[in-house]
């Protein structure tokens, strides 16, 4: 059976043995993010622009993966959530934080597409 780009990630964390528990401030939780980022940005370059549907779903993915990001980031570094927060760009990622929640208790947003 070919391996799964994902295999690796898996045994990083323990999760075959059945530990699913891992610090914030986890280097192999930050790597998994960025390659879950990543992987969902380019399903959201693949997804048709017509079915807005499928951009939901793609994006709301992408949203999640941030957040992970972020949080991975302020568990390894401590300055982190200072500098992010008093960044006009940082700041963007609490606009995130808020979208992630909503989406992730079903609430809904509008994509416009332009």
């Amino acid at each position: 059976m070919p391996k799964r780009a994902d295999d690796d990630d898996v045994q990083v964390l323990g999760l075959a043995s059945g530990s699913m528990t891992v610090p914030s401030g986890d280097p192999a939780l930050l790597r998994i993010s960025l390659g879950g980022f990543r992987r969902a940005v380019q399903r959201v370059a693949e997804a048709p622009a017509s079915v807005p549907q499928a951009l939901y779903v793609v994006l709301t993915e992408c949203v999640w993966w941030a957040i992970c990001i972020d949080e991975a980031m302020v568990g390894r570094f401590a300055g982190y959530k200072s500098a992010r927060n008093s960044d006009e760009l940082g700041k963007v990622v609490c606009g995130l934080n808020y979208a992630r929640s909503a989406l992730g208790h079903n609430q809904v947003f509008a994509v416009e597409m332009g």
